[in-house]
């Protein structure tokens, strides 16, 4: 009989350890176990709709939340999707930037088993201090504010903080919101002294990656005026969908993850004054350069046109020809008339006329192409008028009208003068002439 009592508790000892095996071996693993978990708990909601299909959502949860945490393996944010046979899954989830991959990951197990609370439905979001997940059956990527925003003052603060240490931690919160959407993880932490005190502010700003730099600016305003009403306590959270907040009188991140932010605190006014001063400054700068560029060419130009001066400064010494008007000359030839024409050639045309002083001359009409040379056609009238020799019919003078050029000539009686005009001698004096035109 004692030899069946002492089988039979063998038996019931081996199947008490049978049993413990098997619910030891169905309780899901976790990084660490639930009462080691120092985040505190901020939000829980459960979506009341449920799953259309309900193995293919749960497979597509399953696949979506395995593909986050393989993510979060490399770093502290992670999003997925995962859509199969018409059921789709969109999740996100994110931990604070002072949290080391190892805490990160047991934060969000411990936040995946309380979103397993919600069965089938078809979106989830829990929320701790130090991490977030989130699950949904649409894209909510870029929300920020949906819902009201969840804050937590300290509950065990016993007398209110200093009016310093208020103000202190207000400033760091309002830098922070400054700086965290310009960082290029929207992410800022930092630490500040109190006036006359031994005591420190921390603070973190963070927003997560799926919203605009705006709309991260936006949501962080709204959290600093959640924590206005946490100041006379030594600490405060306050979260959304888009950003997260935390400020503390105790450090909750190392000494070595402050980050510097005065390089992201610059000033929207002081940027634009500093835009309009580089303004002014290039284009004052431009003006002295377009000024300096036409004092250039104006002294180029006179340097020029001294030169030309110099080349022909020895015609000024000489007495140039007469100048005749236009209506003397026309007056001279009966309005160049056919009876007082003397002749004609490719160079022109010459008429006999009478001066009002009585004296008969041979006036030869030319036409111009262009004025342009007429200065430099002066000058050479200027030195044929003082050469006199016998074989030359003497220049008296000239008129010019348009691009017509009047040559006066002395009248010849007992030669020709179209012959000395326009003969066998015309390459020693009209022509010469004619080419300078």
């Amino acid at each position: 009989m004692k030899h069946v009592e002492n089988w039979q508790m063998s038996l019931r000892l081996a199947t008490l350890a049978v049993v413990v095996v098997l619910i030891t071996m169905s309780k899901p693993t976790m990084s660490q176990p639930i009462t080691d978990i120092n985040s505190t708990f901020m939000r829980y909601y459960c979506s009341q709709y449920k799953g259309m299909n309900a193995k293919y959502f749960l497979s597509n949860l399953n696949a979506t939340l395995s593909s986050l945490r393989r993510q979060l393996t490399t770093g502290g944010y992670a999003s997925a999707r995962t859509l199969l046979n018409g059921e789709s899954v969109w999740g996100l989830a994110w931990c604070r930037g002072y949290m080391s991959i190892p805490d990160c990951l047991a934060c969000y197990d411990y936040a995946v088993e309380q979103l397993k609370q919600c069965g089938l439905g078809n979106g989830a979001h829990v929320i701790f201090s130090d991490c977030d997940v989130r699950y949904e059956n649409g894209n909510f990527y870029t929300e920020a504010n949906h819902r009201a925003g969840v804050v937590l003052c300290d509950d065990n603060t016993t007398s209110p903080q200093p009016v310093e240490f208020q103000k202190t931690a207000e400033k760091l919160l309002q830098d922070l919101t400054v700086a965290a959407p310009r960082a290029s993880k929207y992410y800022a932490l930092s630490t500040r002294q109190v006036d006359d005190s031994n005591a420190t502010v921390y603070a973190i700003a963070q927003c997560n990656l799926n919203i605009s730099q705006s709309v991260c600016l936006e949501c962080l305003q709204l959290r600093t005026l959640n924590l206005h009403d946490c100041l006379s306590t030594v600490s405060g959270r306050a979260m959304d969908n888009g950003c997260f907040m935390r400020y503390s009188r105790t450090p909750f991140f190392g000494q070595n993850q402050t980050m510097d932010i005065s390089s992201l605190l610059w000033d929207d006014d002081s940027n634009k004054k500093g835009s309009i001063i580089g303004g002014v400054v290039g284009g004052v700068s431009f003006l002295l350069l377009l000024l300096a560029f036409i004092l250039w060419y104006q002294r180029s130009k006179k340097a020029k046109r001294g030169r030309q001066d110099r080349s022909t400064g020895s015609t000024e010494l000489l007495q140039g020809p007469e100048t005749y008007s236009y209506n003397d000359l026309k007056v001279a030839t009966n309005n160049f008339s056919d009876e007082n024409k003397l002749g004609g050639g490719m160079f022109g045309e010459v008429y006999k006329g009478t001066l009002k002083d009585g004296d008969a001359v041979a006036i030869k009409k030319t036409f111009m192409a262009s004025t342009r040379g007429k200065p430099h056609f002066t000058n050479e009238l200027k030195i044929i008028s003082n050469v006199h020799h016998r074989h030359l019919v003497r220049l008296l003078g000239y008129c010019s009208k348009g691009h017509h050029l009047f040559l006066v000539h002395e009248y010849m009686e007992n030669r020709s003068v179209d012959q000395f005009l326009f003969g066998e001698l015309r390459h020693y004096s009209i022509q010469f002439l004619s080419v300078s035109i």
